[in-house]
């Protein structure tokens, strides 16, 4: 379990200095690039779950979904707001799989 929650740990601080990088007028920031956060993802698929419970590999899985999904729609350009509401999923799948590292 700790190495699994170690790599959650990682993916999860790669992710938020990802989406922190928000262009702004005027200055040189790159684009956001959804392909980042889907190597996330698969990263954090590639983690070794044996002997986790099925309930943390659920939320796992969860949030391997919602990361690969937020990709795939910054990729295709879909709306701001619309991009908004799937980072609130990606911070709350996050947010359930912190829990479970603290127990």
């Amino acid at each position: 379990m700790e190495r699994a929650c170690g790599a959650i740990k990682v993916i999860d601080s790669l992710t938020t200095k990802t989406l922190e990088q928000e262009p702004y007028p005027g200055k040189d920031t790159p684009p956001l690039d959804g392909h980042v956060l889907i190597e996330y993802a698969n990263a954090l698929n590639h983690v070794d779950r044996q002997g986790l419970s099925t309930t943390l590999n659920a939320a796992i899985t969860a949030h391997v979904y919602a990361l690969t999904n937020l990709g795939a729609m910054i990729n295709h350009h879909v709306k701001h707001e619309d991009v908004g509401s799937m980072v609130i999923v990606v911070d709350t799948t996050a947010a359930v799989l912190h829990e479970f590292c603290r127990t």
